[in-house]
């Protein structure tokens, strides 16, 4: 069925994350998602990040904190 959504694991390097996200984090906010994601390894499972995949490309367009602290881990 068209459109329908896929979910799939993908390496994070994989990634990538927009440069015009307007969203920002706080150092104390980065800080406690790290710690989220540490302390709970179905985290990203449980709320996954979302991807558009563009020309082979796969850009976030929900998630991209989450991203950036799996990746500052």
């Amino acid at each position: 069925m068209s459109g329908t959504p896929v979910i799939t694991l993908t390496p994070i390097k994989n990634l990538n994350l927009l440069s015009y996200n307007p969203r920002t984090i706080t150092t104390e906010a980065m800080d406690k998602l790290c710690k989220s994601l540490r302390e709970d390894p179905d985290f990203l499972r449980n709320r996954p990040v979302l991807v558009n995949r563009v020309d082979g490309v796969l850009n976030v367009y929900a998630g991209t904190q989450r991203v950036r602290a799996a990746k500052k881990l």
